[in-house]
């Protein structure tokens, strides 16, 4: 039930923020596919399921909501960009040369309307220029939950559950929710 509330409640902040009623389901699809692997993380690590690792979870969903909020962005930044000047897409994305044979994903893209071809440039533009940015920060938290998740002493074993499903979930849904 948290999950859902906490699921609507990013929603409505999203919608408010994008204006849109589809961005907002687009950043949020990454967020259960993260659900699976802080689980995995878990299992392998010999964790139980407590308290500490639901906030854990929390907080890695908040960094893969992030990671897709600066997706989205930059897509829609590149495709007002496309709009306001045509030319700045390149003359594969523009125009559908159906005369010349090709094979693969230069086929499959001669077949989509310029719209999805300007679009599709974005989403690979995007991707490719906010890769680094998330990598970054991805490894930067990973780094930084070790020493937490390998911690001894009074109190580690509870900050060591939450930093245990933040690595394991991070570091297992990084490619998946990127490629969503």
């Amino acid at each position: 039930l948290a999950f859902l509330l906490s699921l609507v409640f990013m929603y409505m902040i999203l919608a408010a923020q994008f204006e849109s009623l589809v961005h907002p389901i687009t950043i949020l699809l990454a967020v259960p596919l993260t659900v699976p692997f802080a689980l995995l993380s878990l299992l392998i690590l010999g964790t139980p399921l407590t308290l500490f690792s639901v906030l854990g979870l929390f907080l890695l969903f908040g960094v893969v909501k992030k990671n897709g909020i600066l997706q989205v962005d930059y897509t829609n930044v590149l495709r007002r960009r496309a709009a306001e000047d045509p030319a700045v897409v390149p003359a594969e994305y523009r125009v559908a040369d159906s005369a010349v044979k090709v094979k693969g994903f230069r086929r499959w893209l001669a077949r989509l309307s310029e719209g999805q071809r300007v679009r599709t440039w974005a989403v690979l533009q995007a991707n490719r220029t906010r890769l680094r940015p998330i990598l970054m920060t991805t490894v930067m938290l990973i780094a930084a939950m070790i020493p937490i998740a390998l911690g001894q002493g009074p109190g580690a074993a509870n900050r060591a559950e939450m930093a245990k499903v933040i690595v394991g979930g991070q570091a297992l849904s990084l490619l998946l929710s990127l490629l969503v």
